[in-house]
């Protein structure tokens, strides 16, 4: 009886997401999604599942050949991606395979694909793979927990990213779903170098203080620990000071 209540739960939240998507406007493009960070935690949740399903003996791999910042929203490329992970994870036997693929096209557009060793799918049946409540096997769906909806929300969600779903597969030999983005791409920035590090003995510090046993006792400390520090009863001396050791910089550089 809670099996079929859960069942019947997941059954509602599907129906309600594909309502909302149905008509809806396309999703923002103002935000980057980070290909790898994408693909790495979709695969996370996918393990989950198979850990749930499969004990997690399903084998995970991933190549993204060409890292990218997509232009799009990260919930519906998280939501379209997870959706095709946890349907191969759901069809694919114990022990299995499933690979994910990112690659930038020649002509700007990109390739995201989730492959599986599942018992693939015969021709047939693959025009219809996206229809509401449409299952090649329906006693394996029982099984697994699908609702029938997950194939129709990707298909849903790609295209208001003005994008394609396919899928390529043989009876026993797996299947492979391929989404074509026409998302505006970007190249990831480089990352920025960090800041030289200063050794201990480069560094030269100022105490400023206006009494002079609080300088002392700083004073004593720091040379303890390495540091060279000098000392200034007071702010117009400490500027005095920063002024003159600026000054004999540029002149030596």
């Amino acid at each position: 009886m809670a099996q079929q209540a859960e069942r019947m739960q997941s059954l509602v939240s599907d129906l309600l997401t594909l309502s909302k998507l149905e008509g809806s406007p396309a999703p923002n493009r103002q935000g980057l999604v980070l290909t790898s960070q994408l693909i790495d935690k979709c695969v996370a949740d996918a393990q989950g599942l198979s850990e749930v399903l499969a004990g997690g003996s399903h084998r995970f791999t991933s190549d993204v050949s060409h890292d990218a910042q997509l232009a799009g929203s990260v919930d519906e490329l998280s939501s379209a991606l997870g959706n095709l992970l946890s349907n191969a994870v759901r069809y694919t036997p114990a022990g299995g395979c499933i690979d994910v693929r990112f690659e930038v096209l020649p002509d700007g557009s990109a390739n995201l694909s989730v492959t599986d060793t599942g018992p693939g799918i015969a021709p047939e049946h693959l025009p219809r793979l996206t229809e509401r409540f449409y299952r090649v096997d329906r006693s394996r769906s029982r099984e697994t927990g699908g609702t029938g909806l997950g194939l129709p929300i990707t298909k849903q969600l790609v295209e208001l990213m003005g994008g394609v779903i396919s899928v390529e597969s043989q009876p026993g030999q797996g299947a492979s779903f391929t989404v074509e983005l026409s998302l505006p791409i970007g190249k990831v920035p480089d990352a920025v170098p960090a800041p030289p590090v200063l050794t201990v003995a480069a560094r030269r510090l100022l105490i400023v203080d206006d009494t002079p046993a609080h300088c002392e006792i700083l004073l004593g400390q720091l040379r303890g620990r390495g540091f060279a520090a000098d000392t200034a009863g007071s702010g117009m001396r400490a500027l005095a000071m920063t002024a003159l050791i600026s000054s004999f910089l540029q002149q030596v550089t």
